[in-house]
């Protein structure tokens, strides 16, 4: 299932990566978001090339709210972040938060673009030349995808090396050839499929689906789908017993699920949750492309999208099902089993494969070269379409500052203020705040987390004394402030203001175990002019 491309055509396709390139790279918008998952990436790249621990990030753990996030993240990001951690050398990313993830996001476009080059020869093995084009131009060009490119997310770095890996996999030929080109072809799939795993977990997938595509189409595993497995699944195995990253999305999973009692409550939670997911993926996948325009409209466009996707998956998938098209079924029916996978973000990764599928419905690909041109008239339609789903891009876009900075986030002067209190306090210190990792990476102090909105004042005070915290930060809006100051409130004798401006405050816990003296209410304080 593949059609190698042309000399002009890789000029055409660069010619267009390029052209989105610019895009991307004059529209980022300044700064960076509270996030959380950021943070904990750039402290494992500082790690890498600092010489400490990879786990040694300063976030505790809370096991109370274990979504909140997992101990570490897997180390495929933090080893693409590593290197501009290493070519800036000396630069200090804690100290210069703007300018730190101004290079870092840069960075990231730049993944982007090497994604963008992967997917053309990718949708080849689909589609026509001109059919593969425009599925890139309309990745390129999403408007979703472009804000989170905007950030540090774990995506982008996925994107390339899954359909790197599922490109090289189904090219590994189905009997064996001269030379050892499958071999070359196992080892190089095994390594992007490990790296997607370690960009994100769920990348896990792509194992039964090897497994499953060659037993379904050869009745037999290829040589270099063996060569594969043998490269990647020892990577992982290695990953998981060095790392232990799976049992804190364990306890999450659990966490989600602990109302249930026995094996027949839990089986019957997991159906409903599975159930509940895949009834919100057809419209939460939507967001993906539109959002922007008035609801009739908005429904329109996505209806039309998801009937001509059925239609071209249809033909693709009577002539042949893929590797890919295995993956992205079994990918989305393991974020349907999760409590936390009906999200965009978790579905997006299949958003190429999807735009595949409409394309097939207007543009002949290598599979039916021998089947009569498209009729005039799928010609006009594929331009309806294209100016159809533009619009939705359009209207998308008007949601977004482009180009401007971002209104809160780690990039604020009076959130970089906060930071350098927070400093100030011992080494040893724990602070409860709303992002826990970001306030660990910037201050290089512990940090641990609460659910905003859910937590009471004295579950709060559980965490306070069980998790050892030493410092309460408030902050920077209602919604996190409001819960931390009712705590305040409401446990005068334990907490103390010691610190704050127009946005945070820190107070610092009284510990009922010993007499306060140097750090009670009246004792030298930090102040903010």
């Amino acid at each position: 299932m593949t059609a190698k491309p042309s000399a002009k055509e890789w000029i055409a396709a660069g010619l267009l990566v390029a052209v989105l390139l610019v895009f991307h790279w004059v529209t980022l918008p300044d700064g960076h978001s509270w996030g959380g998952d950021f943070a904990m990436y750039m402290a494992h790249a500082d790690n890498m090339t600092g010489g400490k621990a990879y786990t040694d990030t300063g976030y505790v753990f809370n096991p109370y709210h274990p979504r909140v996030g997992p101990r570490n993240y897997p180390p495929g990001f933090p080893m693409m972040l590593a290197l501009p951690y290493a070519v800036h050398g000396d630069f200090d990313f804690r100290e210069h938060v703007t300018a730190g993830v101004e290079a870092l996001k840069r960075w990231v476009v730049l993944l982007f673009a090497a994604f963008l080059l992967v997917l053309y020869p990718y949708c080849r093995g689909r589609l026509s030349p001109l059919g593969a084009g425009v599925v890139v131009a309309a990745v390129g060009l999403n408007p979703y995808l472009w804000q989170l490119k905007g950030s540090l997310a774990s995506e982008v770095p996925f994107f390339l090396f899954l359909y790197l890996g599922l490109w090289l996999a189904e090219k590994i030929p189905g009997e064996r050839r001269e030379g050892n080109i499958d071999i070359v072809l196992g080892v190089a799939a095994g390594l992007a499929l490990y790296m997607a795993y370690a960009t994100r977990s769920v990348g896990l997938v792509f194992i039964p689906a090897v497994l499953l595509h060659d037993v379904w189409r050869f009745r037999r595993l290829r040589r270099g789908s063996l060569v594969l497995l043998a490269v990647a699944i020892p990577l992982m195995v290695f990953q998981n017993i060095s790392l232990d990253i799976l049992a804190d999305y364990g306890d999450a999973v659990g966490g989600a699920m602990k109302e249930s009692q026995g094996p027949v409550a839990k089986a019957i939670g997991m159906a409903k949750n599975a159930l509940s997911n895949v009834g919100r993926f057809p419209l939460v996948f939507s967001w993906s492309w539109g959002g922007g325009l008035p609801g009739a409209m908005d429904k329109g466009i996505t209806g039309i999208l998801y009937l001509t996707a059925f239609i071209g998956g249809w033909h693709l998938l009577r002539e042949r099902i893929g590797l890919s098209e295995i993956f992205a079924l079994g990918y989305v029916s393991a974020l349907a089993l999760l409590p936390f996978g009906g999200d965009t973000r978790r579905l997006v990764p299949v958003l190429p494969i999807f735009l595949i599928f409409v394309a097939r419905s207007y543009f002949d690909g290598p599979l039916t070269e021998d089947a009569p041109p498209k009729r005039r008239g799928a010609k006009v339609m594929a331009m309806v379409l294209g100016l159809l789903l533009l619009t939705a891009y359009v209207g998308a876009y008007q949601k977004f500052d482009i180009g401007g900075e971002l209104e809160d986030g780690v990039h604020r002067a009076d959130a970089q203020e906060m930071f350098s209190a927070v400093k100030e306090l011992s080494e040893d210190s724990i602070c409860l705040f709303f992002k826990p990792r970001v306030l660990a990476y910037y201050t290089e102090r512990g940090s641990v987390g609460f659910q905003v909105g859910g937590d009471t004042p004295e579950q709060l005070l559980g965490f306070v004394e069980e998790l050892g915290v030493t410092h309460v930060v408030a902050g920077p809006g209602d919604e996190a402030n409001a819960p931390l100051r009712f705590f305040a409130s409401t446990y005068p004798e334990r907490l103390y203001e010691t610190w704050s401006n127009n946005r945070f405050t820190i107070y610092g816990v009284v510990d009922e175990t010993m007499e306060a003296a140097e750090d009670a209410p009246g004792s030298a304080a930090l102040e903010s002019e």
